[in-house]
């Protein structure tokens, strides 16, 4: 007997049975607030129900043996201090903040919101019970409805995920009730009218506000729940695991890329009023508008990939003599596909009120992020969604028309049978359109407020010559 309680007092504190333990602590029931929109943080750090809810696999595989130095005075009162999200003290204007945001996180509103959460949390005694309104659905819900699943799959295809942990991670190292409530944004609230007037000064400030993200490690959990796995979160946690290696980071941030990269935001910039992130556009890129084969062609661009070690002897065009870059297939080239396509998209687009955007390598690698304004500055779903559809389309068909003529080895076809190529092209797309209105595909359907928004102006049905047919049958104008 000497000898077993030898042992046990050799382990650390955490796997030691006579230690302590947080479940010590821990209430059995999560107190109601009494509001609808209103939520306790849940503080447990024990993983409820039986064993097999107890195994991570994937996790980034740190050992800790601290115990959390955390005790919970059960008998606190958890209302309290209140604060809003921007970040506003409404008992205490002195400790209001204005926040930029640093450009190493994402330029978002949802960055911001629970940037602001995070901050008023550190700011506030973790002694203190705290009741948190936020006019941030997502993550007032998040933080207590959802965080359960979202701990399940390591947070795994969950936005502003290394913000999320760190919240988590403050919230856990609280000694008092956290409360957090929903309240209605731009709704005439003080609180929150103020707490937005702060955002805004802070997005104005010059100098950026320094956010540490840094885990306590006696808080940090890591890893998917065994019980939960499926075969696509599997895939998804190799797929990001094998994107932290330092070859795959020097893959992505190849010198072409970044520089593709950078002139497609500053093309999308120009048209859309604001410069959209590395992450929003390769997004774009799977946009659903685009089409899958044209969505690896746009990947591909992006890479600058088109480059085959062994055929040198198809560097340079055939008709211009210069070195052949996708940017020269696409743009510059003398032979007839590229200046046609172009040409012929311009001339569609004529139907609609907005001016033709002649496109540029930029635009057509950004295309599925681009939406295009009135004068008023409101965005027009419809005629920007023509808009990627025909810049995407176009581009594919010269570099599919390219590849015939140089690989396959046929003649160049004339301006005739460029422009049925493209036509079906086109009008291949409005088809697949109406077919998807239809209720069985479900969430993928189609509506048909937007296949009248994309195409009222520029299909007519073959037998009237009124455009806005509707039907599987119609036609370009012109």
């Amino acid at each position: 007997m000497s000898k077993a309680m030898e042992l046990i007092r050799a382990l650390p504190p955490k796997w030691n049975p006579l230690s302590k333990l947080p479940e010590d602590d821990e209430l059995d029931v999560i107190p109601g607030t009494g509001s609808q929109n209103s939520a306790l943080f849940d503080w447990r750090l024990t993983s409820p129900g039986n064993l097999a809810e107890a195994f991570r696999i994937f996790t980034e595989g740190e050992t800790n043996n601290e115990l959390p130095t955390r005790q919970w005075d059960q008998n606190i009162d958890p209302s309290g201090n209140t604060a809003g999200a921007g970040i506003h003290f409404p008992d205490d204007t002195g400790r209001d903040r204005a926040i930029k945001i640093p450009q190493s996180l994402k330029q978002t509103n949802q960055t911001g919101e629970i940037i602001a959460i995070k901050e008023t949390l550190e700011m506030v005694d973790k002694d203190l019970a705290l009741h948190l309104y936020s006019d941030s659905r997502t993550f007032v819900q998040g933080l207590t409805k959802h965080l359960p699943a979202w701990e399940d799959r390591d947070f795994i295809g969950v936005e502003n995920e290394e913000e999320l942990r760190s919240t988590v991670n403050v919230l856990q190292s609280r000694r008092a009730p956290t409360t957090l409530e929903w309240v209605k944004g731009h709704a005439g609230i003080d609180g929150n009218e103020n707490a937005d007037c702060l955002a805004n000064e802070g997005r104005q400030k010059n100098q950026e506000d320094t956010i540490n993200l840094t885990l306590d490690p006696q808080f940090k959990l890591t890893g998917l729940r065994l019980i939960k796995l499926t075969q696509s979160l599997a895939e998804k946690a190799i797929k990001r695991e094998k994107a932290k290696s330092a070859s795959y980071q020097r893959k992505i941030k190849r010198r072409a890329t970044t520089q593709n990269i950078g002139r497609a935001q500053e093309c999308a910039a120009e048209i859309n009023g604001k410069t959209p992130s590395e992450s929003l556009l390769w997004k774009s890129i799977r946009h659903r508008d685009i089409t899958r084969r044209i969505q690896f062609f746009l990947w591909m661009m992006c890479h600058d990939a088109y480059k085959t070690p062994g055929y040198e002897h198809r560097a340079n065009c055939q008709f211009c003599h210069v070195p052949e870059t996708m940017e020269h297939i696409l743009l510059e080239c003398s032979c007839p596909d590229q200046q046609t396509i172009w040409n012929l998209a311009a001339q569609l687009w004529s139907h609609q009120e907005t001016q033709w955007i002649a496109p540029s390598f930029g635009t057509i690698l950004a295309c599925g992020s681009i939406n295009l304004q009135d004068s008023s500055k409101k965005v027009l779903p419809g005629e920007s969604r023509l808009f990627r559809i025909l810049v995407s389309e176009s581009a594919h068909l010269i570099w599919k028309l390219r590849n015939e003529r140089v690989i396959n080895g046929t003649e160049p076809p004339n301006i005739d049978r460029i422009t049925k190529r493209w036509r079906a092209a086109i009008e291949g797309r409005y088809k697949i359109d109406h077919v998807l209105t239809s209720k069985r595909f479900g969430k993928r359907q189609l509506s048909k407020q937007t296949l009248r928004g994309t195409w009222k102006n520029v299909i007519r049905d073959r037998d009237k010559p009124s455009p806005s047919p509707w039907g599987g049958t119609g036609v370009l104008v012109g």
